[in-house]
């Protein structure tokens, strides 16, 4: 268990280590977030309808503590998460075992407007709440279209910015984008076929209070 009181983080910390989790503060926010959201990725999941034997991305994977969840949804599929963070590296691999020592999990470190990943390599492709902390949307969204095979599908995940103003954190380098504009990249950035709606759930936040949560949750089908 952390030592980490998550209460004394200002929400400028909160805002850089939710883009970049580094040491033990980024570790205890990272655990939190994979319980609060659970339910978040769990719809995700649905939506990303995986097949026996696909094999996934996922952009931001954190400390790949949901990624078992995510694997139950199909028989053998294969995963790669991507991230930003050795830390987060580091702490799926832990999360990850025996997936990982069978080599049917995969976790890299680096940027997704530069994966080392050849074209059409992935049938399915995850990004949940890591929009906010690209400065050219575009790019990443152009090369993991790139990374997805014909017929590939996408999920993107995030907050709609009413939701968003509701959190200080935000306030703090996240770039917050309408549902809308999230689904005229990905039309220009190569998925002809896109679906948005909203999902709205309660939950438990870091510090306690229950908050009404809100998400902009696009498919995108190449």
């Amino acid at each position: 268990m952390s030592d980490v009181d998550l209460r004394s983080i200002d929400p400028a910390t909160r805002a850089r280590h939710l883009g970049n989790p580094e040491g033990p503060v980024g570790i205890a926010i990272a655990d939190s977030i994979a319980v609060l959201n659970r339910r978040l990725n769990e719809v995700a999941f649905a939506l990303l309808a995986p097949s026996s034997g696909d094999r996934i991305l996922e952009i931001g994977c954190g400390n790949g503590k949901l990624v078992p969840d995510l694997l139950r949804c199909a028989s053998g599929p294969t995963y790669d998460g991507l991230d930003i963070s050795e830390t987060m590296k580091a702490e799926a691999i832990k999360a990850n075992p025996a997936t990982v020592q069978a080599g049917t999990t995969r976790f890299h470190v680096g940027s997704s407007d530069a994966m080392p990943f050849a074209d059409g390599t992935f049938d399915r492709a995850l990004v949940i709440n890591v929009i906010y902390f690209w400065a050219d949307p575009l790019a990443h969204l152009r090369e993991i279209a790139r990374a997805l095979r014909a017929k590939g599908r996408l999920v993107l995940a995030s907050v709609t910015a009413r939701y968003a103003a509701t959190m200080p954190f935000t306030q703090h380098g996240f770039r917050i984008h309408e549902g809308t504009a999230i689904r005229d990249l990905l039309t220009e950035a190569g998925f002809p076929e896109v679906r948005l709606s909203v999902e709205r759930h309660m939950a438990q936040m870091i510090l306690g209070d229950t908050h009404d949560r809100e998400f902009n949750m696009l498919v995108a089908e190449k």
